[in-house]
């Protein structure tokens, strides 16, 4: 992933669908297919999200990078007080629920620290330096007239976890307003059907992917800076 990478920290602890509702879907009342259809449901979410670049149930990830955003030597001076047009962090899985954790390895000591060397659990982003923004990718940038602490050049210098993923309200704590949207619901169960009528297939049925395109987030690269957005 070029200057980043990305790692799932936790699996999701329960699919969107229910083997039952798959079942109704497909119409079958016996039980000896329950492996294969339960494979199916894991298998169709899975490649729902890759396409989606989404979380459709909530999960954690940690995304990497080996120096903050319109840092030196790509950008025009260097020191703390640089101020960066191109300063934001894009954090490429939607929705954003939280920023659980945000630290770099400082330059002078090598170890890892808070941003602003606030504990990360105590008040809000704002208060820690830098400001979270909930659209869709969820994005970091420090508050006005600020800028990113320089980080020691090694890779991985940057950490960030995040959760990200929709709530079903049906199988989890009930949070109103974030559960998975219908379209993509009806997308899993139409892929499902598909590759269990077609076990050979490799190809996402032409329906889902009509279902799933308008909730597609295309913007998944972290913004950098005007060198590396155009290839300088």
């Amino acid at each position: 992933m070029g200057l980043f990478n990305l790692q799932q920290l936790t699996t999701p602890a329960y699919e969107p669908l229910t083997l039952m509702q798959v079942k109704d879907q497909l119409r079958i009342s016996s039980t000896d297919q329950d492996l294969v259809l339960t494979a199916l449901i894991t298998a169709a979410r899975t490649a729902a999200e890759v396409y989606l670049r989404r979380s459709l149930v909530r999960q954690q990830w940690l995304l990497t990078f080996d120096r903050f955003p319109g840092s030196w030597p790509f950008s025009y001076g260097f020191g703390s007080s640089l101020i960066s047009p191109y300063r934001e962090i894009h954090l490429p899985r939607s929705p954003l629920v939280s920023v659980d954790s945000f630290q770099y390895i400082e330059m002078n000591s090598g170890t890892l620290q808070d941003v602003t060397g606030a504990s990360v659990g105590v008040g809000t982003a704002a208060q820690k330096g830098y400001q979270v923004g909930y659209a869709e990718p969820g994005r970091l940038q420090p508050l006005y007239g600020a800028a990113w602490p320089i980080a020691r050049w090694v890779l991985d210098a940057v950490q960030i976890t995040f959760t990200a993923g929709y709530q079903d309200t049906s199988q989890s704590p009930v949070v109103l307003n974030n559960a998975i949207p219908e379209p993509i619901l009806l997308a899993i169960k139409l892929m499902i059907g598909h590759f269990y009528e077609n076990r050979e297939s490799q190809e996402m049925p032409p329906a889902a992917e009509q279902l799933l395109f308008p909730w597609r987030v295309w913007d998944v690269a972290p913004v950098l800076n005007n060198w590396e957005r155009f290839g300088r």
